[in-house]
């Protein structure tokens, strides 16, 4: 495998020279490629190959937004990285339909790890070009909601805000209902209800919160178009949902656990709702072929985690949900999901 290409782009040189410093010390194999105008960047993009580009939103001759913008264009198999300083909400949520990813100043070590293992991740997959072409430019998908962005903010910190990321959901009544119905679901195994929004928070935690945003996001775009197969796929995930939750109970799972494999089931099927997704941006002049859903749909699934910088265990879990629950490690979410799928697929032996 050939080594990967970053390109970082920001007109503070000493920021540029600092992150090619800290990629090169943690990946000497790297290659690496910075620059401080996005004017003379533009005009290498074409030649260039990056497996990764990372720009500033604000530069002295140019937009990083654009520059993620063209990069969709030309490399739609690129990861795609904006960075920004904490304060700057407004221009980040127009970037979110450009970039994979916000990587928020000051940034640490563990940030530049998480791109360098999403590349690892991708690379692993081994997502045939139109498949990385398809996820890269995220055509007909949906764009992520401003509340995973300020999510994703709060997870950078020692001390997540819940109340701003409350405010946030407040302003959003409907997505306010969906996600009191969520804390109060059976599924995730609370014993008493509530209708208090931090307290629901606080049960669900902030990673399964984005992850079920994601799933509504997602979901919501298919509803629109109102397919019947949307429906059934919806139905899977929830029946999937279900019978995890039943195991989780047997098995004394921890919270974490659980929610894990809750999530993994609700995103299960994830791929073949971006295949639908697919057709459905389409004319759809061509009858739906089930077999075009399900084609190759874990590895589309997990590697859209990856590229929003989800859970990659979750990741982990839908790539190999239909694998030997014996060849998988005890109590990871692939073993657990996959325990599922061996449960059900007996059941329906039996029948």
């Amino acid at each position: 495998m050939l080594p990967f290409h970053l390109v970082i782009c920001d007109d503070e040189e000493a920021i540029v020279h600092s992150l090619q410093r800290q990629f090169r010390r943690l990946y000497p194999e790297c290659r690496i490629s910075g620059f401080t105008s996005a004017e003379i960047l533009q005009h290498q993009l074409m030649n260039l190959q990056p497996d990764a580009l990372i720009a500033d939103l604000k530069l002295q001759d140019g937009d990083g937004r654009e520059l993620l913008q063209q990069m969709a264009t030309l490399h739609p198999h690129s990861i795609r990285v904006l960075m920004s300083g904490i304060s700057e909400q407004a221009p980040l949520l127009d970037a979110l339909q450009y970039c994979h990813r916000i990587l928020i100043k000051p940034f640490n070590q563990s940030d530049l790890e998480s791109i360098y293992d999403c590349l690892q991740h991708l690379s692993s997959l081994q997502l045939e070009h139109s498949e990385r072409r398809l996820l890269g430019q995220l055509t007909g998908l949906p764009n992520r909601p401003e509340i995973m962005l300020s999510i994703t903010r709060a997870l950078a910190e020692e001390t997540p805000d819940l109340q701003t990321i409350a405010d946030k959901i407040l302003e959003d009544p409907a997505l306010l209902t969906r996600i009191l119905t969520w804390a109060n679901s059976p599924i995730f195994g609370f014993q008493s209800s509530t209708e208090d929004l931090k307290t629901a928070l606080m049960r669900l935690g902030l990673d399964t919160l984005n992850h079920l945003i994601m799933m509504l996001s997602v979901r919501q775009q298919l509803m629109a178009y109102n397919h019947p197969v949307a429906n059934q796929l919806i139905e899977e995930a929830q029946a999937l949902a279900h019978h995890s939750s039943q195991m989780c109970s047997e098995m004394a799972l921890s919270p974490r656990q659980r929610n894990q494999v809750i999530i993994a089931a609700l995103l299960h099927n994830l791929g073949k709702q971006i295949r639908l997704l697919e057709y459905l941006h389409t004319d759809q002049t061509a009858p739906l072929n089930p077999e075009f859903l399900s084609q190759r749909h874990v590895h589309l699934g997990a590697g859209l985690l990856l590229l929003w910088d989800m859970d990659q265990e979750i990741a982990e879990a839908i790539l190999r949900q239909y694998q030997d629950p014996q060849e998988t490690k005890t109590f990871h979410p692939a073993y657990l999901l996959q325990r599922v799928h061996q449960k059900i697929s007996h059941q329906e032996v039996c029948l």
